[in-house]
């Protein structure tokens, strides 16, 4: 692919780990057959007077919301505009970090479901079996 499709703002997405999966894959393969490419990208990890609202946005995430946020999100405890906010967040932006976040509390959500309907079983079936003794 042409060193010029990629513009200097999907570079910095690229090096601020915030480029959507589908660009990730096509840039890194380019990155791997282009020299040019690879030199703007070094260019880019070297300047040191990049301060644009929009890096510093990117880099501090400061659209990000917090784990908590995202669990109260996920709980349904959050007023329709936040979670409509975190849905678009994660769905549309694709961020990354955003992702992960709420499939590991997904995940754990999960998990401590499964516990706790063990434990019931178990402590269901404890006092049944005790009787069974008994007897």
């Amino acid at each position: 692919m042409n060193c010029e499709h990629w513009s200097k703002e999907k570079l910095l997405s690229y090096l601020d780990d915030n480029l959507p999966k589908s660009e990730l894959t096509r840039l890194e393969a380019d990155l791997r057959s282009n020299r040019e490419l690879r030199e703007r990208i070094e260019i880019l990890k070297n300047e040191n007077q990049i301060h644009s609202v929009g890096e510093i946005w990117r880099r501090n995430r400061l659209s990000c919301p917090s784990r908590p946020e995202l669990q109260q999100h996920q709980l349904g405890h959050l007023s329709p505009e936040a979670s409509d906010y975190i849905k678009f967040h994660i769905e549309i932006v694709g961020c990354p970090i955003c992702q992960a976040n709420d499939e590991d509390l997904k995940q754990a959500a999960h998990s401590t479901s499964d516990q706790q309907r063990r434990r019931q079983i178990f402590e269901s079936s404890a006092g049944f079996l005790n009787q069974q003794d008994k007897s």
